[in-house]
């Protein structure tokens, strides 16, 4: 084979295998931007999930509202003028409830939470909402001819068809069983040791005796 031919050839062997290397990089770099980039989101969704079951839940503001719809709103405000057309402390109460398991709906609808930790969290809280509130939700929808609060609908139907017992296993939940009795035995025993023993009845000298004899 001629020098230059052979010189050529090399080149271009050496060029095509700088350019397969380079693309190797270059696919590996856009794999693991990738992979950064559903890592964040994953982990920005975990948060966010966390943020909606452990705190938002708990707050002074949640808990009137809920407070409210469950035990007051039927009572006080027919459904007939839907959501919308309630008072604002009663629109007030139930919209934050509305928003907040329709917040949770589109995070189990779209698979950015573990089902098993959101419907086992929520399952009954979720149902006893949707239940008061339903006839307000519906008419809405009549008022507005829309999906008013869809996903909330959502969570509250898969929570209505979990099996919860089943999605407890599926976590690894315990359970006391007879360590409630040992529980029991315990800290019955520790209030009786903690209880203060009964005053003794002070005794009079002997004059103090014979004079009230």
């Amino acid at each position: 084979m001629d020098a230059a031919i052979l010189l050529n050839f090399t080149a271009i062997v050496i060029s095509a295998a700088a350019l397969g290397a380079s693309l190797l990089i270059g696919l590996r770099q856009v794999r693991a931007a990738h992979q950064q980039v559903h890592a964040s989101q994953e982990s920005n969704n975990t948060l966010v999930a966390i943020e909606l079951l452990t705190q938002e839940c708990r707050s002074e503001q949640f808990l009137e509202s809920e407070a409210y719809v469950v035990r007051h709103l039927a009572d006080d405000h027919s459904p007939e003028r839907g959501v919308d057309g309630l008072p604002v402390d009663a629109w007030k109460h139930a919209t934050r409830m509305g928003l907040y398991y329709s917040s949770l709906g589109i995070m189990s609808k779209l698979g950015a939470i573990d089902q098993a930790l959101l419907i086992s969290s929520t399952h009954y809280r979720v149902r006893r909402c949707w239940k008061i509130l339903e006839p307000y939700i519906l008419r809405e929808r009549e008022i507005r001819k829309s999906t008013y609060m869809a996903y909330f609908e959502h969570l509250a139907a898969v929570a209505g068809d979990a099996d919860l017992p089943g999605l407890h296993r599926e976590l690894g939940l315990e359970q006391i069983g007879s360590r409630s009795a040992e529980f029991a035995a315990e800290f019955d025993q520790a209030a009786v040791d903690r209880a203060p023993a009964p005053a003794r009845r002070r005794r009079l000298p002997v004059r103090f005796r014979q004079r009230n004899a």
